[in-house]
């Protein structure tokens, strides 16, 4: 209840840029980002409150996609890991299906992608504001 609360507090605040990360480990945190009728379903949570906002899809814990631990014992949770050839397909789907500015995997276990997630963020972001203060 408080974290339904809270999210709408904060998508009420009018960002300049928003950043939906899923696992890469699990599926179905993929699946919420555009999923209708799942209760978190980010995307048409974060349109409602602001239509124009620039997204990006960060997928993280890429380090695990080839990982035989995840792959043949997904989490404890259910959730089944996504398949590693088709992982990157499968987010530049999404990506492009909640019209996001851009698509990007990191893993901060190793190190891999972070620099260019936060760059990208940081680039879209004064882009955003930039538009903002022009109008």
């Amino acid at each position: 209840e408080d974290y339904d609360r809270m999210k709408k507090m904060s998508f009420k605040q009018h960002p300049d840029i928003v950043v939906i990360c899923f696992s890469i480990k699990e599926s179905d945190t993929l699946n919420n980002v555009k999923e209708h009728g799942s209760q978190h379903h980010w995307f048409g949570m974060f349109r409602h409150y602001d239509p124009v906002v620039p997204i990006v899809l960060v997928g993280c814990r890429m380090d695990e996609r080839h990982d035989v631990e995840t792959i043949k014992y997904p989490a404890g949770n259910g959730m089944k890991p996504i398949p590693p050839r088709s992982a990157p397909a499968q987010g530049f789907k999404v990506a492009k299906d909640i019209v996001a500015k851009k698509y990007l995997e990191f893993s901060a276990l190793t190190g891999e992608g972070v620099r260019e997630v936060f760059d990208c963020i940081a680039e879209i972001g004064l882009e955003a504001a930039q538009v903002k203060e022009g109008k």
